[in-house]
């Protein structure tokens, strides 16, 4: 369990130092993770229309996710791209989208979400026991206030996009 901790901690640690407050805070803590997410995933060209597109990251459903995402991002580029962040009035709107946070509220969506997300260079993650086994790649599971990376390889391949094997390590696979 602590190097499951120190592992995260040091995965989130791109967003500068983080306080204790900081790391009991699950919303800005998954916000980090999202962000860091962006550095290990290789997107096809296909999946940007110009050169200088941002890679977005995408919240479907209520969450305060959205609101440290977007502190999260604000600034900072990956992989030569800016980075932005946008919460979705509609959940199946995933145009533009590069990875897309999915609350645990919107469970009623996630197979139309996954539907859509397929072909369309989408990395989805999500916060929910359901998460996976509904099709989605990446789940951050809160246990005792510290937040585990949960993996679908299945889902990720399905979804056309590379991994890196550094954030596969980190995570806990599910099949």
């Amino acid at each position: 369990m602590m190097l499951r901790f120190s592992a995260a901690i040091i995965f989130a640690g791109s967003l500068g130092a983080i306080s204790a407050a900081e790391i009991a805070d699950e919303f800005r803590l998954k916000a980090a993770f999202l962000f860091n997410f962006t550095k290990f995933v290789e997107w096809p060209a296909a999946a940007f229309k110009t050169p200088l597109e941002p890679i977005t990251l995408c919240v479907v459903g209520k969450s305060q996710v959205a609101a440290a995402l977007e502190q999260a991002v604000q600034g900072k580029i990956v992989q030569n791209r800016p980075l932005a962040a946008k919460m979705l009035a509609e959940p199946l709107q995933l145009s533009g989208c590069h990875v897309v946070f999915v609350s645990a509220s919107e469970r009623k969506w996630m197979r139309d979400i996954t539907r859509n997300a397929l072909g369309h260079d989408v990395l989805l993650a999500g916060e929910a026991d359901w998460f996976l086994r509904e099709g989605g790649d990446f789940n951050l599971r809160l246990e005792n206030g510290t937040v585990h990376i949960q993996a679908n390889p299945g889902a990720i391949e399905r979804q056309g996009l590379r991994v890196s094997s550094k954030l596969l390590g980190l995570a806990e696979v599910v099949r």
